[in-house]
C-alpha cells in the first residue's frame, strides 16, 4: 500500500522541482539593463525597455540572447547589420515570437501589445530606410 502512495508523490515532487528549476534558468529582467538607450525614439524606446532589455542588454543573463541582439552595443553595428537586426526584430514581433512564450508565462506583463507591435514594425521599416539613405 505504501509504494501506490510513493510513486505519485515522488512524480509530483520531481515535476515541481522540475519546473522550479526551468523557471531559474529564464532570464529576469535586470534594473541596469533599462539603462540603454541607443537613440530610439522615446515611444519606442519605452516599448522597448519594458519588453526586450531586460533579456537583450549588457548585465542579461541569457548569452543566446545577447549573441542574437544587444542593444547595449546598438551604436557599435554597421550599418548592414543595424538593417538587418531591423528586419529581425520586426519579423519577430509581427509573428510574435518575441518575447517568448516561456518569458512571458513567467512575466505576462512584458506581452506586447497589437499597437505596441504596430509601433516597433513601422519603427524598423522608417529606421532601416533612414539607414538606407
Amino acid at each position: 500500500m505504501k509504494n501506490k502512495r510513493i510513486f505519485p508523490l515522488s512524480i509530483f515532487t520531481l515535476s515541481v522541482l522540475a519546473f522550479v528549476g526551468f523557471s531559474a534558468m529564464l532570464p529576469e529582467p535586470d534594473e541596469t539593463a533599462k539603462k540603454v538607450n541607443p537613440g530610439f525614439p522615446e515611444d519606442v524606446n519605452a516599448v522597448l525597455e519594458n519588453s526586450c532589455y531586460g533579456c537583450h542588454t549588457n548585465g542579461a543573463k541569457s548569452e543566446k540572447a545577447l549573441n542574437k541582439l544587444n542593444f547595449s552595443t546598438w551604436n557599435e553595428n554597421s550599418v548592414g547589420k543595424k538593417i538587418h537586426k531591423l528586419d529581425e526584430i520586426s519579423e519577430a514581433v509581427v509573428e510574435e515570437t518575441m518575447p517568448p512564450e516561456k518569458f512571458l508565462q513567467r512575466f505576462p506583463d512584458k506581452k506586447l501589445s497589437k499597437e505596441q507591435i504596430e509601433l516597433l514594425k513601422k519603427w524598423a521599416k522608417k529606421e532601416g530606410e533612414s539607414l538606407l539613405q
